[in-house]
């Protein structure tokens, strides 16, 4: 099943670091997305190589790995551009899809200051090993971070072909790994469960071996209750029968994985593991593709049992890549939040066409899940996003935006480096709000004076709303607010008088909208006096 390589027709660009002037963040270079969202370019040149993946420090640090040069560099909170921190010494990259190709932080930074990768060695084989960092661990403006020797967990996951090498490191909401693991173009190893190929591995960290010193034995990294059991390989695995899932992403409340598998010449697939009680999915591959047989590599095991994608993307075409993205959680204390009208759907990009996708789940046997209704402003009815080819990793922020890294190559437009896809926080039009009904919406005290807290409540149908927005009287967005805790019947808000960033807030008109899916369901004005 020789085929031509999906990264491999992005060409190299012979002078990355001279072309970094043309890349400056720039509007004209802006993605587009529906009303209300705005395209943001954070962190961009200089880089080594392509900026494939990226993790976020707990203080909001950005760090970029770089896939060709091993190379993973830091960004103070609100900088334009990194510094290199770390470069491993035997990263093999002269394919596309090899080199350093994730990253992922220990969910206990800072007490635990360790960096996890996943990269492809000149030893021929996948290695997954942690570093520990050193510095300012909980600086967000400092870059003064140093990295140690690394520390190998996994170095036996043999690397025969250049392509299907999957890479993806995330943690779970256990505090357990998960690693991605292509079929390095041998399909049927997608079918034994004694091969970590064609995998979702799942991993205990607990046993890490010394800075230097030799890989743990597998049976120390079985976190002892994956779905198959047994010792060797087996035991870390939590899903097989897959392709090259190169980018998944976890859901934090559930803990369900979403997998974006790339496909060969029928179908990309968006998989899902189930959080609760996973049974050890087999999603099919090399027997199957999206939802149908195929005629695929010669004699493999069939599939006893086999998981359909909740979603599968077809391509007539060869150059074709999804890049499997965050479900949505919406976060009420941040403005720049995507709003609960997408709350719990799922996003995907496409690399070369730079579409991003929109789903939502449809209830139905099976869970399959659909493209999402257009809203106002979106590209295309199926699209809801365009113009980022190169998206190569996407997260969700802790502040509910959507988070990707572009490669940035000769044959795209988006630049390299970090982007961000986020609520549009400029003026809403205060002409034209809801009314609340009789009481439905009280403040108390209303006037009151600038610097003094005022309580919100809402009663009838407005009491079911947990989103709610102060603005200023040109609808400027002051603040975000949560619901305080009490009854449902008992809706209240607590606004402080002080803007997002704890700034106050001076005397004048504001509103407190009560928010909905579709935007206010009511407004109150409120007075605060000198």
């Amino acid at each position: 099943m020789a085929r031509r390589s999906r990264l491999s027709a992005l060409r190299v660009p012979s002078a990355l670091l001279a072309l970094a002037a043309a890349f400056l963040p720039a509007s004209s270079r802006a993605g587009s997305v529906p009303a209300g969202f705005l395209h943001e370019y954070l962190v961009g040149p200089p880089f080594g190589g392509w900026p494939v993946a990226f993790a976020l420090l707990p203080d909001g640090r950005p760090l970029i790995a770089e896939r060709e040069t091993g190379t993973v560099r830091v960004a103070a909170v609100g900088a334009t551009t990194s510094v290199p921190v770390l470069t491993l010494p035997d990263v093999e990259s002269v394919h596309p899809e090899r080199g350093l190709l994730g990253v992922a932080v220990d969910p206990d930074w800072p007490a635990s200051p360790y960096l996890y990768l996943n990269y492809t060695s000149t030893a021929a084989v996948t290695k997954i090993v942690r570093v520990e960092a050193t510095g300012d661990l909980s600086d967000p403006a400092s870059t003064a971070l140093a990295f140690g020797t690394p520390a190998p967990l996994i170095d036996s996951i043999e690397d025969l072909f250049g392509i299907h090498n999957a890479g993806t490191l995330r943690f779970g909401p256990d505090g357990r790994l998960l690693i991605s693991v292509g079929d390095d173009q041998r399909g049927c190893l997608a079918q034994d469960l004694d091969d970590p190929h064609g995998k979702i591995l799942r991993i205990s960290i607990e046993n890490a071996p010394a800075p230097g010193g030799p890989a743990p034995p597998l049976s120390d990294l079985d976190p002892g209750d994956n779905p198959f059991g047994g010792t060797g390989w087996r035991a870390l695995v939590w899903a097989w029968g897959l392709r090259n899932p190169f980018r998944f992403t976890v859901d934090a409340p559930t803990g369900d994985v979403f997998i974006g598998s790339v496909g060969s010449h029928t179908f990309e697939e968006m998989n899902v593991i189930p959080g609760a009680a996973n049974p050890g999915p087999n999603f099919g591959w090399p027997e199957y593709e999206g939802f149908f047989e195929i005629a695929c590599c010669g004699d493999c095991p069939l599939p006893v049992t086999y998981t359909w994608p909740i979603y599968a993307l077809p391509h007539p075409l060869d150059l074709i890549s999804i890049i499997g993205g965050p479900r949505v959680r919406s976060v009420p204390s941040s403005p720049i939040s995507f709003p609960p009208s997408h709350e719990g759907d799922l996003f995907f990009f496409e690399l070369y066409s730079g579409h991003l996708v929109r789903l939502q789940p449809t209830g139905a046997l099976g869970d399959p899940w659909e493209i999402a209704p257009p809203i106002a402003g979106q590209p295309a009815d199926s699209t809801w996003g365009t113009g980022f080819p190169g998206a190569a990793d996407a997260q969700l922020g802790p502040d509910g935006a959507l988070w990707f890294t572009s490669l940035g190559t000769e044959s795209t437009v988006l630049p390299p480096g970090l982007h961000r896809i986020r609520a549009d926080t400029s003026a809403v039009d205060v002409s034209d709000l809801p009314d609340a009904p009789g009481e439905a919406l009280r403040a108390l005290p209303n006037p009151s004076l600038a610097g003094r807290r005022v309580e919100i409540r809402a009663t009838g149908p407005l009491a079911t709303v947990t989103t709610a927005l102060v603005v200023d009287a040109a609808g400027r967005r002051v603040r975000a607010l949560s619901r305080e805790p009490g009854a449902a019947e008992d809706a209240r808000w607590i606004w402080d008088g002080r803007a997002q960033d704890g700034s106050p807030t001076p005397a004048g008109i504001y509103f407190f909208l009560a928010e909905g899916n579709d935007g206010p369901l009511g407004a109150l004005k409120i007075t605060r006096l000198r």
